[in-house]
């Protein structure tokens, strides 16, 4: 099929989609994929798609990728959708977002996962949030950290919520904060958690404060260790509280 040219793939019908084989596809180029017709995008097999590479995806026009159904998104591997560019992941629909797993969702570029509206990120499922890296985290922009439902907040873990900037964590909401577990908040630097806000900080469950470390608590200014509540000074524990200076309390 590489010999074809770019009018011929164009002019190829759903009916000779069943000849192809994802040995083919993968032999397409990326302007050969661009110049395929919606119709036809839309008739090929998932399998067939699972051997596209990054070069290959980024032919594909947003019309063309709107036409993908949830299972041709789903079977795309990382590698073919570390390709898409961020005019090509703003143009991925709710249900496509969702239909991305926890395995191919590791391969959008910073860039390309920051690109997505505020609207549409929240129906990332958590499981997939999960898989994220921190550099990916990164890539988010303040409004969109914090648009991020709680239940995707509680997934983050303790590798990934380390990619926040100190711009993006104060940005984070309450509620945000309310959602953070022992499991995910202890990842936070002493430079990420002086960046919250004194007046969220109250609203740290006492769970969470007691899996702080002396280091962590290192992080507070003299202001954010005043506005503590008592529950969570108390909820301090004990290592973690020897880690406390004297010019942090006072």
């Amino acid at each position: 099929m590489r010999s074809l040219s770019s009018a011929q793939v164009n002019q190829l019908t759903t009916g000779q989609v069943p000849a192809f084989t994802s040995i083919n596809i993968r032999g397409l180029s990326s302007q050969q994929l661009g110049a395929v017709s919606t119709e036809v995008i839309s008739a090929l097999e998932a399998g067939d798609l699972a051997g596209l590479t990054s070069q290959q995806t980024t032919g594909f026009s947003t019309s063309q990728l709107e036409q993908f159904s949830d299972g041709q998104i789903a079977a795309l591997t990382s590698l073919a959708v570390s390709g898409f560019n961020t005019t090509q992941a703003s143009s991925l629909s709710t249900t496509q977002l969702v239909a991305l797993t926890s395995v191919n969702i590791k391969g959008l570029a910073p860039a390309a996962l920051g690109s997505i509206s505020a609207a549409r990120i929240t129906t990332i499922e958590s499981v997939d949030v999960a898989a994220l890296s921190s550099l990916q985290l990164a890539g988010l922009t303040t409004q969109l950290v914090s648009t991020l439902l709680t239940s995707q907040f509680a997934a983050l873990n303790l590798v990934n919520i380390k990619g926040f900037s100190t711009e993006q964590i104060a940005a984070i909401t309450t509620d945000q904060l309310i959602a953070l577990k022992p499991s995910n908040i202890i990842g936070l630097s002493r430079t990420q958690i002086s960046a919250i806000a004194d007046a969220r900080l109250t609203v740290i469950e006492s769970e969470d404060v007691n899996a702080l470390t002396s280091g962590q608590l290192g992080g507070f200014s003299t202001a954010q260790i005043n506005v503590l509540t008592t529950n969570q000074l108390a909820a301090i524990n004990s290592a973690a509280f020897r880690g406390l200076t004297a010019d942090q309390l006072g």
